[in-house]
């Protein structure tokens, strides 16, 4: 009896092993409906989404303080709304990464593989259940934890993220350490113009000429239409690297990514964009959020935000440079400087993969910076309606909120991370009143 029910076992096991592998990874891997959008995430998502946060936003707290400044700048509505439209902007790496939290252990968060199986209310609405709609919320503010920002800030460095060629060799790296992965893509090169992420599952290609072929939760194998399953079954689900440049043409539009152009018109011409590989083991469990203060945490990050007061728009850090004269941009420019005599070096943006309309002005901006900065200046622009400048690390932060909009200013700090930081305000283009 035993030795039969061993056989039954193993040839159970045998159909399984060659079922998975007919089945195509869009249907192993994808969702039963399509990315929807998501235009705020409460405190119970920010909580959940990280260790060490406080379930209740009014509890005293060691890093309280700023946990709360993190959430209302940068991920209340920052994350899953960054234009600011109310209509949200998607929650494909939350879907991504609960698909592959799902397929690797069987399970997450209480639903089990495959992702398939469930099922939305309608086109672009999300999945019907709402406790799977939180689940994935949950998963999508994983893209800010404190080991994806060290990622960002790697693969950065130098510009490797806008290096496909170097995209291409880490795919091939994780895929074969762990498997699939998140590959992340930006719209261009400043990352606040849009991203998108999907799941990554193989590398084929040689001599400078590779695919990347992907699972993309804008197209889904539960819809059999050609601009969904078509896209698979053509051979159509990939990123193309050649040499150093990659493209990427999203569901719906005319023009491959990146572009600086308006990607919903033909033609626009490829620009340079961020592809950036983020390892399953480095995503998908939770983590610390990067306003975490204290702690005896080994990573020094500071975090310098700027967002917008209100309704204000178009606020922006012009520059940033610290006490021995290092710059975070180029001079006239918004693009990093990666000089390692002039620059900051190990340095990263606020990566937003969510795909944010074209032509909305910045309400937002934010960068991370591994390692201590004492002393620094920073000049931003107050946008339409008054700005908050918040800039700090581990050992404390220091905010500025400027009231006035439509000013422009230099903010000095000296004694960053001490008990006493001191604040001038120089070069101010208006009156402005300004509260620490």
């Amino acid at each position: 009896m035993i030795a039969r029910l061993l056989s039954c076992s193993a040839a159970l096991l045998a159909i399984a092993s060659a079922m998975a592998s007919a089945q195509h990874p869009a249907e192993r891997y994808g969702w039963g409906f399509e990315n929807y959008t998501t235009p705020m995430f409460g405190w119970h998502i920010y909580a959940r989404s990280y260790y060490g946060i406080p379930p209740d936003s009014n509890d005293s707290w060691l890093s309280a303080t700023f946990d709360k400044l993190f959430y209302e700048a940068a991920f209340k509505t920052t994350l899953p709304d960054p234009s600011g439209t109310g209509n949200g902007a998607g929650n494909c790496y939350g879907m991504s990464c609960l698909s592959l939290m799902m397929n690797k252990y069987g399970g997450y968060l209480g639903y089990c593989a495959p992702p398939i199986k469930y099922v939305g209310s309608g086109s672009g609405s999300g999945p019907s259940d709402p406790d799977l709609n939180t689940a994935i919320n949950i998963m999508h503010g994983h893209q800010l934890s404190l080991a994806c920002i060290q990622q960002y800030i790697e693969q950065a460095h130098s510009g490797h993220s806008q290096d496909a060629s170097y995209g291409v060799t880490l795919s091939r790296q994780t895929i074969g350490r762990e498997g699939p992965y998140l590959v992340c893509v930006t719209k261009g090169w400043n990352p606040q113009a849009g991203g998108h992420t999907m799941i990554a599952y193989d590398v084929t290609g040689s001599a400078g000429n590779y695919k990347i072929w992907v699972v993309d939760p804008n197209r889904i194998w539960a819809d059999t239409s050609a601009n969904h399953r078509g896209w698979y079954t053509s051979g159509s689900n990939f990123i193309q690297c050649t040499g150093s440049n990659w493209s990427f043409l999203m569901a719906g539009k005319m023009s491959a990514w990146p572009t600086d152009g308006d990607d919903g018109v033909a033609g626009s011409p490829l620009g340079e964009g961020h592809l950036v590989v983020l390892p399953l083991s480095v995503a998908g469990p939770t983590g610390r959020s990067p306003s975490s203060m204290g702690l005896s945490l080994p990573t020094l990050l500071l975090k310098i935000f700027i967002w917008g007061k209100g309704e204000s728009r178009d606020v922006a850090i012009h520059q940033l440079r610290t006490g021995d004269g290092r710059r975070l941009f180029t001079e006239g420019t918004k693009r990093i400087d990666w000089d390692s005599t002039t620059g900051l070096g190990a340095v990263a943006p606020w990566f937003n993969f969510g795909n944010i309309p074209a032509q909305k002005p910045e309400r937002f901006e934010g960068y991370f910076y591994k390692g201590a900065m004492p002393s620094a200046e920073v000049e931003f622009n107050s946008g339409t309606e008054g700005a908050g400048v918040a800039i700090g690390g581990p050992d404390g932060y220091v905010r500025v909120d400027c009231r006035e909009g439509g000013a422009t200013a230099r903010l000095r700090f000296a004694g960053l991370g001490t008990a006493h930081p001191v604040l001038t305000v120089e070069n101010a283009s208006k009156p402005i009143t300004v509260e620490p």
